[in-house]
C-alpha cells in the first residue's frame, strides 16, 4: 500500500517530495521474532536518527512496524521541529502492556510502556485507524488528536486477478462445508471457540477445513485442533500471488474464510485478510471483538458470520445450522460485492487527500 500511495501522492500533490525508509528485508516472513524481523528492527531503530538528520523532512508517514517504532519517531522528530503522522497498523507498545498486564510482577512494566506510548502519541499531528474499534479507543486516549479512520485496502497490482475469479454462484455439494484459513495464525488467533463450532457443524454436514501460509508454530496449533476434531485437513504450504489465491478458492469450491482474534486485542489489531476472501467472493466466519472490519462485513453488509469468542452453546448452534445452510452461504457470497465496493472506495487516493487535508500541504506547501 505504501507503493501506491506514494504513486497517488506523486499524481494529485506533485509539489510533495517524498522519501521511504523500510529494513533491510522487505519480503514477509511468518512469525513475529524471525531472525529477519529483528534485523530489520534493530537496522531501523539505528539508523533513523540519520536518516532524519540528512533528510531533513517537513513531515513524516509513520507505520508501527516494527513494534513501537511511531514512538522513537515522534521523539526524534520533535528535535528537528519536523510533523509527524501515524499509520497505526498494530498497536505497539499496547499489545505488549497488555500481554503484561496477565503478570502481577510485571505490572510496573506496563504502566512504563503506557506512559511512554502516552506522552509521546499524544504529540502526533494525527493518527490513522483501520477500523471503528481501534478508531473509538484512539479517540478515547487521545481527544486532542486528530483520528482519521481509513481501512487497509487492495493494491491495484492484485485487484486486477480479481477479474479472473469473478463471485461464485456454486459452492461445495448439498452436505459439505469447506472452510479456509489464510495466514500467519499467531497469539492474538485463538482457535478454541472454532473448534467448539466445528464440534457442532460436523454433525450436521461433512467439514473440509485448509490452511495457507501459516507458520510453523500456527501450523502445529491447526493440527492439534483438526486432530482433536477428527476432521479432514488440507495444508497448503504456500501460494505464490494473490492470482493464485483466488484460484484456490474458486478450484477448491470453498464456503467461508476465517478470521479469528483475541477479545483483549479488539482496538489494537485488525485482521485484515478479510480484504482477501471478499475480494474472490468468499464469506467469512468470523470469530472475535466487535468493531473490527471483519464483523463490520458480516453484521453490516451480511457477507458472513461472525460469533464472539465466548459464543453461548445456543450461539453455536444456531451459527453450525446457518453455516450448513447452502442457500443462505450463497446469498452471503453475493453480498461480498456490497462490502467489496465499500472498502474500494478506502484506497491510495483517498488516503492521499486525507494527508494533504491534514498536513495542511495546499498553504504549507505551495513552492516546495
Amino acid at each position: 500500500m505504501i507503493s501506491e500511495l506514494l504513486n497517488s501522492l506523486a499524481k494529485k500533490y506533485p509539489f510533495v517530495k517524498t522519501y521511504t525508509f523500510h529494513g533491510l528485508f522487505k519480503n514477509y516472513v511468518p512469525g513475529g521474532l524471525n531472525l529477519a524481523r529483528l534485523i530489520n528492527l534493530f537496522y531501523m531503530y539505528i539508523s533513523l536518527p540519520f536518516v532524519l538528520l540528512y533528510l531533513q523532512p517537513n513531515e513524516i508517514l509513520v507505520r508501527t512496524s516494527p513494534p513501537g517504532f511511531q514512538c522513537w519517531t515522534v521523539f526524534l522528530a520533535k528535535v528537528i521541529n519536523c510533523r509527524v503522522g501515524c499509520w497505526l497498523m498494530d498497536y505497539h507498545p499496547e499489545i505488549e502492556a497488555r500481554m503484561l498486564d496477565r503478570f502481577s510482577c510485571l505490572h510496573n512494566l506496563s504502566t512504563g510502556l503506557r506512559f511512554v506510548d502516552h506522552f509521546l502519541m499524544r504529540k502526533m499531528h494525527f493518527i490513522i485507524a483501520i477500523d471503528h474499534s481501534m478508531n473509538d479507543l484512539l479517540k478515547f486516549r487521545f481527544k486532542s488528536v486528530p483520528i482519521i479512520l481509513h481501512p487497509t485496502w487492495i493494491e491495484k497490482k492484485t485487484s486486477k486477478y480479481i477479474m479472473e475469479y469473478p463471485y461464485k454462484t456454486a459452492i461445495s455439494r448439498k452436505g459439505e462445508v469447506r472452510i479456509i484459513y489464510a495466514g500467519n495464525l499467531g497469539s492474538l488467533h485463538p482457535l478454541e471457540t472454532f473448534e467448539k463450532l466445528i464440534r457442532v457443524l460436523k454433525n450436521k454436514a461433512k467439514v473440509v477445513i485448509y490452511t495457507v501460509g501459516l507458520s510453523s508454530e500456527g501450523l502445529e496449533r491447526f493440527k492439534r485442533t483438526t486432530t482433536n476434531l477428527g476432521v479432514e485437513s488440507i495444508h497448503v504450504k504456500k501460494i505464490k500471488d494473490f492470482s493464485g489465491l483466488g484460484r484456490f478458492i474458486h478450484e477448491n469450491f470453498l464456503n467461508f474464510g476465517l478470521i479469528t482474534l483475541q477479545d483483549w486485542a479488539g482496538g489494537l489489531v485488525s485482521p485484515s485478510k478479510y480484504n482477501g476472501y471478499i475480494s474472490f467472493g468468499l464469506p467469512l466466519l468470523y470469530i472475535g471483538p466487535v468493531g473490527t472490519n471483519s464483523f463490520e462485513i458480516c453484521s453490516k453488509y451480511k457477507a458472513g458470520l461472525a460469533l464472539p469468542n465466548s459464543a453461548s452453546t445456543t450461539s453455536l448452534n444456531r451459527a453450525a445450522r446457518t453455516l450448513a445452510d447452502r442457500e443462505w452461504a450463497l446469498a452471503a457470497s453475493k453480498n461480498t460485492a456490497k462490502a467489496r465496493a465499500y472498502f474500494e472506495r478506502h484506497n491510495a487516493d483517498s488516503l492521499a487527500h486525507n494527508l494533504c487535508l491534514n498536513f495542511n500541504w495546499r498553504l504549507v506547501h505551495k513552492k516546495n
